[in-house]
């Protein structure tokens, strides 16, 4: 019985430290997605109205 808990702390152990990459990965690429799409509307939005930024390298 001894044996069975001890593989089981393992495999809990090594599924905490999986889930805590994982999440940290998703954590990371959503953050990636929000500001990728809020860049991408903030540039329709300067489209539609004409607006500038004032920065002569923004393309």
């Amino acid at each position: 019985m001894a044996r069975r808990v001890k593989s089981f702390q393992a495999l809990h152990q090594c599924f905490n430290v999986t889930h805590c990459i994982a999440a940290g990965w998703i954590r990371i690429h959503v953050k990636e997605l929000i500001l990728f799409f809020s860049i991408r509307l903030l540039k329709r939005f300067h489209a539609i109205f004409g607006l500038t930024t004032g920065n002569p390298y923004n393309v």
